[in-house]
Protein backbone atom coordinates (compact mmCIF):
# COMPACT_ATOMS: atom_id res chain seq x y z
CA UNK A 1 0.00 0.00 0.00
CA UNK A 2 1.30 3.43 -0.82
CA UNK A 3 0.41 6.91 0.02
CA UNK A 4 -1.42 7.46 -3.16
CA UNK A 5 -3.94 4.39 -2.24
CA UNK A 6 -4.68 6.29 1.08
CA UNK A 7 -5.26 9.77 -0.67
CA UNK A 8 -7.29 7.56 -2.61
CA UNK A 9 -9.19 6.30 -0.29
CA UNK A 10 -9.40 9.63 1.77
CA UNK A 11 -11.13 11.03 -1.25
CA UNK A 12 -13.29 8.30 -2.04
CA UNK A 13 -14.94 8.49 1.24
CA UNK A 14 -15.53 11.87 1.43
CA UNK A 15 -16.89 11.92 -1.85
CA UNK A 16 -18.94 8.38 -1.52
CA UNK A 17 -18.44 8.56 -4.76
CA UNK A 18 -15.76 7.24 -7.58
CA UNK A 19 -16.88 9.30 -10.10
CA UNK A 20 -16.40 12.73 -8.71
CA UNK A 21 -13.91 11.43 -6.56
CA UNK A 22 -11.93 11.01 -9.95
CA UNK A 23 -12.71 14.15 -10.87
CA UNK A 24 -11.12 15.60 -7.55
CA UNK A 25 -7.88 13.72 -8.21
CA UNK A 26 -7.69 14.63 -11.76
CA UNK A 27 -7.22 10.77 -12.29
CA UNK A 28 -9.30 8.29 -14.84
CA UNK A 29 -12.14 6.86 -12.97
CA UNK A 30 -10.74 3.49 -13.58
CA UNK A 31 -7.44 4.20 -11.86
CA UNK A 32 -9.49 5.00 -8.69
CA UNK A 33 -11.63 1.85 -8.79
CA UNK A 34 -8.53 -0.54 -9.07
CA UNK A 35 -6.68 1.62 -6.11
CA UNK A 36 -9.50 0.56 -3.91
CA UNK A 37 -10.21 -2.70 -5.23
CA UNK A 38 -6.04 -3.52 -4.89
CA UNK A 39 -6.44 -2.75 -1.12
CA UNK A 40 -9.18 -4.60 -0.38
CA UNK A 41 -7.73 -7.88 -2.38
CA UNK A 42 -4.35 -7.35 -0.40
CA UNK A 43 -5.75 -6.93 2.99
CA UNK A 44 -8.90 -9.59 2.41
CA UNK A 45 -11.48 -6.72 3.54
CA UNK A 46 -14.31 -4.82 2.14
CA UNK A 47 -14.15 -0.75 2.45
CA UNK A 48 -16.73 0.54 0.53
CA UNK A 49 -20.21 -1.04 -0.27
CA UNK A 50 -21.12 0.01 -4.02
CA UNK A 51 -24.40 0.96 -4.06
CA UNK A 52 -26.74 2.23 -7.00
CA UNK A 53 -25.48 6.15 -6.35
CA UNK A 54 -22.09 5.47 -5.25
CA UNK A 55 -20.82 4.07 -2.37
CA UNK A 56 -21.07 3.94 1.34
CA UNK A 57 -18.33 3.37 3.46
CA UNK A 58 -17.73 0.15 5.94
CA UNK A 59 -17.70 0.37 9.34
CA UNK A 60 -13.67 -0.45 8.94
CA UNK A 61 -13.62 2.20 6.03
CA UNK A 62 -15.08 4.70 9.01
CA UNK A 63 -12.69 3.64 11.71
CA UNK A 64 -10.03 3.51 9.43
CA UNK A 65 -10.83 7.58 8.39
CA UNK A 66 -9.08 9.07 11.03
CA UNK A 67 -6.04 7.30 10.86
CA UNK A 68 -5.54 8.12 7.19
CA UNK A 69 -6.04 11.22 7.49
CA UNK A 70 -3.43 11.63 10.06
CA UNK A 71 -0.70 9.82 8.69
CA UNK A 72 -1.68 11.91 5.43
CA UNK A 73 -1.24 14.97 7.43
CA UNK A 74 2.10 13.85 8.94
CA UNK A 75 3.28 13.29 5.60
CA UNK A 76 2.33 16.37 4.09
CA UNK A 77 4.24 18.21 7.21
CA UNK A 78 7.35 15.88 6.60
CA UNK A 79 7.57 16.84 3.36
CA UNK A 80 6.38 20.50 3.64
CA UNK A 81 9.73 20.36 6.07
CA UNK A 82 11.98 19.14 3.19
CA UNK A 83 10.90 21.83 1.29
CA UNK A 84 11.05 24.74 3.95
CA UNK A 85 14.01 23.52 5.12
CA UNK A 86 16.31 26.54 3.58
CA UNK A 87 13.95 29.00 5.48
CA UNK A 88 13.59 27.00 8.37
CA UNK A 89 16.84 25.15 9.32
CA UNK A 90 20.14 26.20 10.43
CA UNK A 91 23.41 27.52 8.66
CA UNK A 92 26.08 27.72 10.49
CA UNK A 93 28.97 29.97 9.05
CA UNK A 94 32.49 30.71 10.13
CA UNK A 95 35.19 33.70 9.54
CA UNK A 96 38.57 34.61 10.71
CA UNK A 97 38.47 37.31 13.25
CA UNK A 98 39.74 39.91 10.29
CA UNK A 99 36.75 39.02 8.38
CA UNK A 100 34.34 38.32 11.34
CA UNK A 101 35.04 42.14 11.67
CA UNK A 102 33.56 42.61 8.21
CA UNK A 103 32.80 40.18 6.46
CA UNK A 104 30.19 38.03 8.43
CA UNK A 105 28.23 40.52 10.58
CA UNK A 106 27.13 42.03 7.09
CA UNK A 107 26.33 38.39 4.99
CA UNK A 108 24.13 37.09 8.40
CA UNK A 109 22.61 40.72 8.35
CA UNK A 110 21.36 39.85 4.75
CA UNK A 111 20.60 35.97 4.75
CA UNK A 112 18.46 37.27 7.85
CA UNK A 113 16.79 39.56 6.27
CA UNK A 114 16.33 37.69 3.23
CA UNK A 115 14.96 34.18 5.31
CA UNK A 116 13.66 35.60 8.85
CA UNK A 117 12.98 32.02 10.40
CA UNK A 118 16.21 30.62 8.71
CA UNK A 119 18.68 30.05 12.29
CA UNK A 120 22.06 31.81 11.47
CA UNK A 121 25.08 30.81 13.69
CA UNK A 122 28.32 32.32 13.57
CA UNK A 123 31.27 31.69 14.73
CA UNK A 124 34.50 33.73 14.43
CA UNK A 125 37.83 31.96 15.43
CA UNK A 126 41.37 31.54 13.56
CA UNK A 127 41.84 29.69 10.37
CA UNK A 128 43.33 26.83 12.30
CA UNK A 129 40.56 26.28 14.50
CA UNK A 130 37.56 27.01 11.70
CA UNK A 131 39.29 23.83 9.62
CA UNK A 132 39.04 21.70 12.23
CA UNK A 133 35.56 22.61 13.00
CA UNK A 134 34.67 22.05 8.99
CA UNK A 135 36.34 18.99 8.93
CA UNK A 136 34.50 18.01 11.98
CA UNK A 137 31.23 18.90 10.66
CA UNK A 138 30.76 21.71 13.34
CA UNK A 139 30.49 24.59 10.95
CA UNK A 140 28.73 24.88 6.88
CA UNK A 141 30.71 27.34 5.61
CA UNK A 142 33.75 29.83 6.53
CA UNK A 143 35.21 32.78 5.45
CA UNK A 144 39.02 31.88 5.52
CA UNK A 145 41.91 33.94 4.01
CA UNK A 146 45.14 32.50 2.46
CA UNK A 147 46.07 29.28 1.82
CA UNK A 148 43.56 26.18 2.96
CA UNK A 149 45.45 23.30 4.61
CA UNK A 150 42.71 20.92 4.75
CA UNK A 151 42.81 18.09 1.86
CA UNK A 152 39.01 17.45 2.34
CA UNK A 153 38.34 21.52 1.68
CA UNK A 154 36.88 22.86 -1.14
CA UNK A 155 38.26 26.58 -1.12
CA UNK A 156 35.83 29.20 -3.40
CA UNK A 157 38.52 32.06 -4.44
CA UNK A 158 35.67 35.44 -3.94
CA UNK A 159 38.62 38.20 -3.27
CA UNK A 160 41.69 39.68 -2.32
CA UNK A 161 43.04 41.94 0.54
CA UNK A 162 46.73 43.19 2.04
CA UNK A 163 48.42 43.45 5.42
CA UNK A 164 49.64 46.31 6.31
CA UNK A 165 51.85 47.82 8.57
CA UNK A 166 50.46 49.98 11.37
CA UNK A 167 52.20 52.33 13.85
CA UNK A 168 51.29 55.25 16.06
CA UNK A 169 51.00 58.63 15.19
CA UNK A 170 54.32 60.29 15.97
CA UNK A 171 56.70 57.03 15.09
CA UNK A 172 59.34 57.68 13.32
CA UNK A 173 58.15 54.79 10.58
CA UNK A 174 55.19 56.82 10.50
CA UNK A 175 56.78 59.83 8.74
CA UNK A 176 57.66 57.48 5.74
CA UNK A 177 55.93 56.65 2.52
CA UNK A 178 57.60 53.48 2.43
CA UNK A 179 59.84 51.21 4.38
CA UNK A 180 61.73 47.95 3.98
CA UNK A 181 61.54 44.66 6.06
CA UNK A 182 64.86 45.51 7.92
CA UNK A 183 64.22 49.00 8.82
CA UNK A 184 61.09 47.61 10.58
CA UNK A 185 62.60 44.38 12.12
CA UNK A 186 64.27 47.24 14.23
CA UNK A 187 61.25 47.78 16.55
CA UNK A 188 59.52 45.41 18.58
CA UNK A 189 56.40 43.36 16.75
CA UNK A 190 53.20 42.99 17.99
CA UNK A 191 51.28 39.95 16.19
CA UNK A 192 48.12 37.92 15.99
CA UNK A 193 48.12 34.03 18.04
CA UNK A 194 49.34 31.05 16.64
CA UNK A 195 47.38 29.46 13.84
CA UNK A 196 46.50 32.79 12.57
CA UNK A 197 46.88 33.72 8.83
CA UNK A 198 48.06 37.01 9.19
CA UNK A 199 50.40 35.89 11.33
CA UNK A 200 51.62 33.02 9.02
CA UNK A 201 52.03 35.69 6.80
CA UNK A 202 53.80 38.17 8.84
CA UNK A 203 56.23 34.81 10.07
CA UNK A 204 57.03 34.35 6.15
CA UNK A 205 58.01 37.93 4.76
CA UNK A 206 60.35 37.73 7.96
CA UNK A 207 61.50 34.85 7.26
CA UNK A 208 61.95 35.47 3.59
CA UNK A 209 63.68 38.36 4.41
CA UNK A 210 66.15 36.76 6.82
CA UNK A 211 64.97 38.73 10.06
CA UNK A 212 64.39 37.16 13.25
CA UNK A 213 60.71 36.79 14.36
CA UNK A 214 60.09 37.46 17.84
CA UNK A 215 57.16 39.32 18.43
CA UNK A 216 56.84 40.57 21.86
CA UNK A 217 52.82 40.59 21.80
CA UNK A 218 50.76 37.34 20.78
CA UNK A 219 46.87 38.09 20.59
CA UNK A 220 43.80 37.09 19.28
CA UNK A 221 42.32 40.14 19.40
CA UNK A 222 43.55 42.48 16.76
CA UNK A 223 41.49 45.44 18.49
CA UNK A 224 44.08 44.76 21.37
CA UNK A 225 47.31 44.68 19.41
CA UNK A 226 46.23 48.32 17.98
CA UNK A 227 45.80 49.34 21.28
CA UNK A 228 49.30 48.23 22.23
CA UNK A 229 50.36 49.98 19.34
CA UNK A 230 48.71 53.47 19.66
CA UNK A 231 50.53 52.88 23.03
CA UNK A 232 53.86 52.84 21.37
CA UNK A 233 54.77 49.32 22.71
CA UNK A 234 55.67 48.33 19.07
CA UNK A 235 54.58 48.14 15.28
CA UNK A 236 52.20 45.81 13.54
CA UNK A 237 50.70 44.05 10.27
CA UNK A 238 46.91 43.86 10.07
CA UNK A 239 44.36 43.72 7.21
CA UNK A 240 44.12 46.99 5.57
CA UNK A 241 40.02 47.22 6.27
CA UNK A 242 40.57 46.06 9.79
CA UNK A 243 42.80 49.08 10.65
CA UNK A 244 41.25 51.64 8.26
CA UNK A 245 38.05 51.01 10.00
CA UNK A 246 38.78 50.90 13.38
CA UNK A 247 37.83 53.34 15.98
CA UNK A 248 41.75 53.73 17.12
CA UNK A 249 42.72 54.78 12.97
CA UNK A 250 43.23 58.64 13.80
CA UNK A 251 46.10 57.48 15.84
CA UNK A 252 47.39 55.85 13.74
CA UNK A 253 49.42 55.73 10.68
CA UNK A 254 49.60 53.44 7.44
CA UNK A 255 52.62 53.04 5.92
CA UNK A 256 53.74 50.49 2.80
CA UNK A 257 56.47 48.04 2.74
CA UNK A 258 58.74 48.39 -0.36
CA UNK A 259 60.39 44.24 -0.04
CA UNK A 260 57.07 42.27 0.80
CA UNK A 261 54.26 40.35 -0.16
CA UNK A 262 51.29 40.85 2.54
CA UNK A 263 48.65 40.16 -0.51
CA UNK A 264 45.86 37.61 0.99
CA UNK A 265 43.39 35.84 -1.07
CA UNK A 266 39.94 35.10 0.60
CA UNK A 267 38.21 32.40 0.67
CA UNK A 268 34.75 30.77 1.43
CA UNK A 269 35.56 27.09 2.31
CA UNK A 270 33.25 23.83 3.05
CA UNK A 271 33.92 20.13 3.51
CA UNK A 272 34.18 18.76 -0.30
CA UNK A 273 31.11 15.82 1.16
CA UNK A 274 28.89 18.56 2.61
CA UNK A 275 25.73 18.59 0.65
CA UNK A 276 25.17 22.57 0.09
CA UNK A 277 21.42 23.37 0.49
CA UNK A 278 19.80 26.21 -2.15
CA UNK A 279 20.49 29.02 0.87
CA UNK A 280 24.08 27.76 1.36
CA UNK A 281 24.96 27.60 -2.73
CA UNK A 282 23.27 31.35 -2.40
CA UNK A 283 26.24 32.20 0.13
CA UNK A 284 28.67 30.81 -1.97
CA UNK A 285 27.75 32.62 -5.05
CA UNK A 286 27.65 35.55 -3.30
CA UNK A 287 24.07 37.04 -3.32
CA UNK A 288 24.62 38.09 0.23
CA UNK A 289 27.97 39.91 -0.46
CA UNK A 290 29.91 41.51 -3.49
CA UNK A 291 32.31 39.30 -3.52
CA UNK A 292 33.42 39.94 -6.65
CA UNK A 293 35.04 43.39 -5.88
CA UNK A 294 38.71 43.01 -4.38
CA UNK A 295 39.09 44.92 -1.09
CA UNK A 296 41.22 47.59 -0.73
Amino acid sequence: MTLHHLEVFRIVYEEKNVTRAAERLHIAQPAISRAIQDMESYYGVRLFERMHRGVSPTELARTLYSEVIHLLDAFSNIERGLKDWDEIGTVRLGATISMGNFILPEVAAQLKKAHPHLDVRCTVANACLLEKKLMQNELDLAFIEGSISGGELVAHLFSSDRLVLAVAKGHPLGKRHSVTMEEIAEYPLLTREVGSVTRLLTEWNYRENNLKFDPIWESESSQSILQAVVHGLGVTFLAYDLVRNSSLMDSIDIVDVEDANFIRNNYIVWHKNKFLTKTMKEIVRGDYYPYGVDRE
